[in-house]
């Protein structure tokens, strides 16, 4: 179990580091996209989805990383007064009564999309009017 819980930590704190390149690249593409837009009045077409994409993968990745420095919101005022054991036993509970739903919930909403997507062979609007004005 030790050996499951250091390799989940372990990941988490990757993903930690993966989220703080992925911002770099988010805060660039986005820098980018200004200058591009109002200095040189040349927009682009990917900045906009690219930010997207990035800023979804940074809150995705980062949730691991929060999880494991203990970042979420809580109330403090109760929290802070019970023991270290109850504080372990209300994090599980609320795991498994927020946390847990909420993410099968979004995977599960996120899978379907993304099949329908690729059954339908659908992409993003900035996507498909690109393709239409380039083709």
């Amino acid at each position: 179990m030790r050996i499951l819980l250091k390799t989940a930590d372990t990941i988490s704190r990757w993903s930690g580091l993966i989220c703080r390149w992925a911002v770099l690249a988010l805060v660039l593409a986005l820098c980018y996209e200004v200058i591009a837009r109002y200095v040189f009045d040349r927009p682009t077409i990917w900045a906009h989805e690219m930010s997207m994409m990035l800023g979804v993968f940074i809150v995705c990745i980062g949730w691991s990383y929060v999880h494991l420095k203990h970042g979420h919101v809580r109330v403090d005022v109760f929290y802070a007064r019970m023991s270290p054991r109850g504080r372990a036993i209300t994090d599980i509970a609320c795991f498994l009564v927020f946390f847990l739903p909420l993410l099968l919930v979004l995977i599960y909403a996120s899978g379907k999309m993304a099949w329908e997507a690729y059954v339908f062979k659908e992409v993003l609007m900035t996507a498909a009017v690109s393709i239409f004005l380039f083709e």
